[in-house]
């Protein structure tokens, strides 16, 4: 199984289960920061769905009000 839709599922739990904007902000900075730094080191090929389903996702945390999940989205 490909890891990258793995952790898109666990992302958007994550991201999805936030109660408290206070407590979801370096939250969902440190889910970005760890895509990035997947994403770096992922060297298999990439489906066509997948691809659009990461930039649809990075595309969400650029549109976050806060500006440390942009910064860690983009």
């Amino acid at each position: 199984m490909n890891f990258v839709a793995v952790y898109l599922k666990v992302a958007f739990t994550i991201l999805d289960s936030g109660d408290s904007s206070n407590t979801l902000e370096p939250v969902s900075a440190a889910v970005y920061e760890s895509l990035g730094k997947s994403l770096r080191h992922h060297t298999a090929a990439m489906d066509g769905r997948i691809f659009e389903d990461i930039v649809g996702f990075i595309a969400r945390g650029m549109k976050n009000p806060n500006r440390s999940v942009r910064l860690a989205a983009g």
